[in-house]
C-alpha cells in the first residue's frame, strides 16, 4: 500500500470511529460522549488536507467554534489548560 493511500485510510477510519461512538452515544444517551464526539467527528478529514501550522491553527478555531455551539467550550478550555501544564 503506497504511503499516502494509508495515511488517508487512517484519516478515514478515525473519522469513522468517531461517527459510531458519536452514534452509540446518542443511542445510550450518554450526553458527555455524545456532545465529545459531536465536536470533532470531522475533524480526521480536515486534517487530511492540512498543510502547515496556519491550516492547524484554523482546525483548532473550528473546534473551539464548534465547542462553543454545542454548550462545551468550558470542557474544551479546562482540556487545553491541561495540556499547557
Amino acid at each position: 500500500m503506497e504511503n499516502n493511500k494509508a495515511r488517508v485510510l487512517v484519516y478515514k477510519i478515525l473519522y469513522q470511529v468517531l461517527i459510531e461512538i458519536r452514534e452509540e452515544a446518542y443511542i445510550k444517551e450518554n450526553k458527555k460522549i455524545h456532545l465529545l464526539s459531536d465536536m470533532i467527528h470531522n475533524i480526521p478529514l480536515v486534517l487530511m488536507n492540512a498543510e502547515n501550522e496556519e491550516d492547524y491553527s484554523k482546525i483548532m478555531k473550528q473546534i473551539e467554534d464548534r465547542a462553543k455551539g454545542l454548550g462545551i467550550d468550558s470542557w474544551l478550555k479546562n482540556a487545553l489548560n491541561q495540556f499547557s501544564e
